[in-house]
């Protein structure tokens, strides 16, 4: 959503225009992105899922999940879930936790981080609890991808596609599209929202989409 959004307003720059569709070649497939640019200077992108998440086994426990992210074993889980890896295109193991203190004092324990998130798991942990700092959100969320050389990052869209598949998952959401809302960030200091449009089709997931808004906050020129 970012990289489509700075490519619109580039191209915004040089020939006008409030709104465009980019097209971006990823490893995928291609991934067409809808921009609108808005007057209060943030840019909102959503793009349709090119393809839809499916579960994949992991070996992990939840000592080890527990291990891998500082916390106790009794902190991994809520309700009906339970940590589960979803392919995307990229692979994400969703933990769900216990509360948003819990995800707030969550950190990569890289001891013990490959027999938790490596091989199947995809190196990466998505975690998410359904207590949110805003009322209008429904889950928190942080991401760790120490493996792939992101220790944390602000705002995933790639994970809330997955994500999708752990609402059809644990949630059964009845045939029609429901939107979910996604703050994740703040521990960061960097707050961002990601909007979730789940398509079910009896209980099928049929269509995942993705939205957010994006602003600039710094650039650089690279001189060789």
């Amino acid at each position: 959503m970012g990289t489509a959004a700075l490519l619109a307003e580039l191209r915004a720059e040089q020939v006008g225009g409030s709104s465009a569709l980019v097209a971006l070649e990823e490893q995928i497939g291609l991934v067409r992105v809808g921009v609108r640019m808005n007057d209060d200077g943030a840019t909102f992108a959503e793009f349709d899922a090119p393809k839809i998440p499916g579960e994949v086994g992991s070996v992990a426990s939840r000592d080890d999940w527990a291990a891998g992210l500082g916390l106790m074993p009794g902190e991994i889980g809520f309700a009906n879930h339970r940590p589960t890896c979803f392919n995307s295109g990229p692979v994400f193991t969703f933990v769900p936790v216990s509360s948003i203190d819990a995800v707030g004092r969550a950190a990569p324990n890289m001891v013990h981080w490959e027999s938790g998130f490596g091989g199947a798991g995809g190196g990466a942990a998505f975690l998410y609890c359904p207590e949110t700092v805003h009322t209008f959100c429904d889950y928190h969320a942080r991401m760790f991808a120490p493996g792939h050389g992101v220790l944390e990052d602000p705002a995933t869209g790639s994970a809330a596609v997955g994500f999708a598949g752990v609402i059809a998952k644990f949630d059964e959401p009845p045939s029609g599209t429901h939107k979910k809302q996604i703050e994740q960030g703040f521990e960061m200091g960097r707050p961002s929202f990601i909007t979730l449009a789940v398509e079910m089709r009896g209980s099928d997931l049929s269509n995942v989409r993705i939205g957010g808004s994006a602003v600039r906050v710094s650039h650089g020129l690279l001189r060789i």
